[in-house]
Formats: structure tokens, sequence, C-alpha cells
């Protein structure tokens, strides 16, 4: 479903990723990992068309980036509630109608639509809250459903279980599964920890000094391997069901340090 080919990621003064190619199947999914600054986030935007590949190419279908080929869903991680104190309702009514702010007006047809949507994510019960009242969880619940109005092939998710306690982020996870399971779409999902994840993925990509791999998990997340595409010694762990990758005895990957995700600072400069 996506070819890539020799695909290159520049930011000013740094190669987030060289030489890169590698083919997506349709339903797959794929988790990235990586250190601050790797580059995942500017991958998915690669993946969208929003940044600009310095050299190869991203074909779905084997046709260029286009929304005619391809629905591609967006999730951030870095999203604020409206200025305006719009219903989760409203809301939904807005995104369903693209560009067209203002009063969220529509038809019959389109509110029947909204709460599907709502049903899918276990949300309907919001819909009247206003979106600045609501969780963490209950936000990405209601960007889930956002995302569904459109029936997209390829969904990417930004760290969705950024700020999350663990109780909403194996709520979350269960929600994505079951969701990708009926919607058959493919599936980029990014984080800092891959524990939580791992039982979920297809396939695993990890980022770091301009390389990539991308293989199944027990292939990847191993000393020798992340040694090798970091160029420093790394040491994984198994401990309580669980891995963990170690440097000098110190966390790689987890509890990460506050960091924005533009396209000129932290994720694509330092991150």
């Amino acid at each position: 479903m996506i070819d890539i080919q020799h695909l290159t990621l520049k930011v000013p003064h740094k190669i987030l990723l060289e030489d890169f190619s590698t083919s997506i199947y349709s339903s797959e999914k794929i988790g990235i990992f990586g250190p601050n600054g790797a580059g995942k986030s500017t991958f998915l935007k690669g993946l969208m068309g929003l940044f600009p590949c310095a050299s190869g190419t991203i074909l779905f279908d084997n046709h260029p980036i286009n929304k005619k080929h391809c629905k591609i869903a967006y999730l951030p991680q870095d999203w604020d509630p409206l200025s305006v104190d719009y219903s989760v309702m409203g809301f939904m009514e807005l995104s369903l109608r693209g560009n067209h702010w203002g009063i969220p007006w529509s038809s019959k047809k389109d509110r029947i639509r909204c709460e599907n949507a709502l049903k899918q994510v276990d949300a309907l019960s919001l819909k009247n809250k206003l979106i600045k009242k609501l969780s963490g969880g209950e936000r990405k619940r209601i960007l889930l459903a956002t995302l569904l109005l459109d029936s997209p092939e390829v969904v990417l998710l930004d760290e969705p279980l950024a700020n999350l306690d663990p109780r909403y982020q194996n709520e979350l996870l269960s929600l994505i599964e079951s969701l990708q399971k009926e919607y058959r779409f493919t599936l980029f999902i990014t984080a800092h920890d891959f524990n939580p994840l791992l039982y979920l993925l297809d396939r695993v990509m990890f980022i770091g000094q301009g390389k990539a791999i991308l293989d199944q998990p027990e292939k990847v997340i191993q000393s020798h391997v992340l040694s090798e595409l970091y160029q420093t010694p790394l040491e994984v762990i198994e401990w309580n069901n669980r891995r963990w990758v170690l440097s000098n005895e110190q966390e790689v990957f987890l509890h990460p340090g506050e960091h924005c995700h533009g396209i000129h600072c932290a994720e694509d400069v330092r991150s």
C-alpha cells in the first residue's frame, strides 16, 4: 500500500533520515520509536506530504500522495481546545464540514453521522459537554471519533499515550485496537515507551542518528541491533514481562523531557 524509496528528510544542520526504503502493507500496524529529535513526528508529516522530502519518493497504491488515492487521518500529540466553548457535538459537526468554521449548522444526516462516530469510541454520552471541560483521555477519544468521519485508509497517531496514566493508556490502546480491526486502516503510532504497544504491533521502526530500522519487534529490540543503529552501547533487558533499553544504566526512550513538535522546533531540531 505504501512504498517508500530512498527517502531523506532534513532540517537545518541535521539529517533526520537518510536513504530509507521500505514497504508498508495494507492494514499493517507500525510503531515508531526513538529519542527526542530523532524525527518521528517529521516522518509522519512526510507521509502526509506536509514536510518536503529532501530526496526519495513516497507512493500510496503506486501514486504520489494525493487525497484522491488515499485518505489519511492524523492525530497530533499537542492539541489545544478551541478558543470558543464548542460542545463535543458542535466540534464534531465542524470537523465534518472541513474549513467551514462558524455556527455548526448541520443536517440530520450529518448529526447521525457524528453520533455514530462518537458511539464507535464510546463517547456519545459526552456529546453535550464542552470540549474545554473534558479530561485529556476524553479529548483523545473525541479526536479519534473525528478521524473516523471520513473512513480513513491510513491513520497516523503521534504519541497518543502522552500524559495519560497507565489506566487510560490501556483503555485508549484497546479502543485503537478495536477500531483498527473494524476499519482495517493502516496504523502508524509513535511513542517513547514501546512496552505498552508491543502486543498491538506487527512491526516496529526505530529512528536515530539519521538511520532507521523496521522489522518485527523481537528482531529489532535487541542490544546489538539498537547499539549499531544509535552508534552507542545500549542494552536491552527483560524484567516483569517488559523490555527496557538502557544506556550506562540510564533508561532510554522512557520519561522524556518536555518538547514541542513544530516544524522549526523540538521534534525536528532538538526535541
